[in-house]
């Protein structure tokens, strides 16, 4: 498991993998906090060697237990990743808010 270096602004979280291996890893994120409230957390992924960015998962983060949660699998191409949560919440309820303590691959 690889921690990532975690930066917010006030739309997203971003969390930057600086070098990983080729194959495959699951995203999990830490949700420590009840502020976390997003019904619909999106994740992404993107890696240096992609030139795009690939949807990883969501997370309900009102329903979600305190610890660590798994989003999806993500691919590796032997570069640098960076991961990241919007702070849109798809469901469509309002007022709620995104976040994450800490991501892993």
């Amino acid at each position: 498991m690889k921690k990532g270096s975690g930066a917010s602004t006030s739309d997203f979280y971003t969390w930057k993998f600086p070098t990983l291996p080729s194959g495959t890893a699951t995203l999990e994120v830490y949700l420590g906090s009840s502020k976390f409230t997003n019904r619909d957390a999106e994740y992404d992924a993107l890696s240096e060697g992609w030139g795009y960015t690939e949807f990883v998962g969501s997370v309900n983060q009102y329903s979600a237990p305190s610890g660590w949660n798994t989003v999806g699998d993500i691919r590796l191409d032997n570069a640098k990743a960076n991961v990241t949560v919007s702070g849109e919440d798809y469901s469509g309820a309002s007022s709620t808010q995104t976040g994450a303590d800490a991501a892993s691959l």
